[in-house]
């Protein structure tokens, strides 16, 4: 949609700060407060990750987007190595991080590619929701 924006990464941990840099930009201009931008950097990490770490070498898509008035969904997807085994302690453990810091949050392997989407509101919606 307008105002979304596309990252696109080779499986590389050490270009996972590039996103970062990108998430936090659209959080500042949804108005997060620096605690948000922060849990929004930890999600956006945890979606990285737990991609590169399925990957078969194929890049990582990123979408991500502002949800009106004041929150910020990510989605990535990958193509899945075949075979490759999803750790469930490091699931899990993603699990219990974005639980914490985000709103919503999903991640599932089907038909060789893995998906992961989050949503985190800003503090306007979290206040009323």
């Amino acid at each position: 949609g307008p105002g979304e924006l596309q990252v696109r990464i080779p499986p590389d941990p050490a270009l996972i700060r590039i996103v970062r840099l990108a998430t936090s930009g659209l959080a500042s201009m949804a108005e997060f407060d620096l605690d948000g931008i922060e849990d929004l950097k930890i999600a956006v990490d945890e979606v990285c990750s737990s991609l590169i770490e399925v990957s078969d070498g194929a890049p990582i898509e990123l979408r991500l987007g502002r949800v009106q008035p004041s929150g910020v969904w990510i989605e990535g997807r990958t193509q899945v190595a075949a075979g490759a085994d999803v750790d469930s302690d490091r699931v899990a453990l993603g699990d219990r991080i974005l639980e914490v810091i985000v709103d919503r949050h999903e991640f599932s392997v089907a038909d060789g590619n893995a998906s992961f989407r989050v949503l985190r509101l800003g503090e306007v919606d979290r206040a009323t929701g």
